[in-house]
């Protein structure tokens, strides 16, 4: 028991979310990045771990692509620099969106067509947002410091 303990205790340090709901899947999407999915039924969590960026994806090709109608929440944590290019589209029950601070750039498609998505917050480390990053996100608003908007479903600078 002890050792568990420090073994959970370590990955806290290292910046890892511990969830107490089972692991219905994992794996890599990047260099030195994890992925993690825990839930039941229609009320998964996607957690990405680690540091560096994200791998890019052909559209429906994410490792987490199976899932990807379940998916309700997503934690991106700190170290993570780049959400990669169609990495999370289609995620069409994705309700609840938390980005780390230390994410610069949000490529491509990365979360096109994400419908039941209504809320973002984008952090001021953001730099630069990819063409159609949120395409056809109809009831997305995003709280980005003021140098991006978005009207008729396109992010504007």
């Amino acid at each position: 028991m002890k050792r568990i303990l420090v073994i959970l205790t370590a990955l806290i340090g290292l910046g890892f979310s511990v969830n107490a709901q089972a692991i219905i899947d994992k794996g890599t999407c990047g260099d030195n990045l994890t992925w993690i999915l825990t839930g039941t039924d229609n009320n998964l969590t996607l957690t990405i771990s680690g540091t560096g960026a994200m791998a890019n994806y052909d559209m429906n090709k994410s490792p987490w692509n199976s899932h990807r109608k379940n998916i309700a929440t997503l934690f991106i944590n700190n170290r993570v620099t780049t959400i990669g290019k169609s990495a999370f589209a289609y995620c069409e029950n994705l309700t609840s969106i938390s980005i780390g601070n230390s994410v610069t750039m949000i490529m491509l498609n990365a979360f096109l067509d994400c419908n039941s998505l209504t809320s973002i917050n984008i952090p001021n480390s953001v730099a630069e947002i990819g063409e159609h990053a949120f395409g056809n996100c109809r009831s997305l608003n995003i709280n980005k410091h003021s140098q991006f908007g978005y009207e008729n479903s396109r992010l504007v600078f």
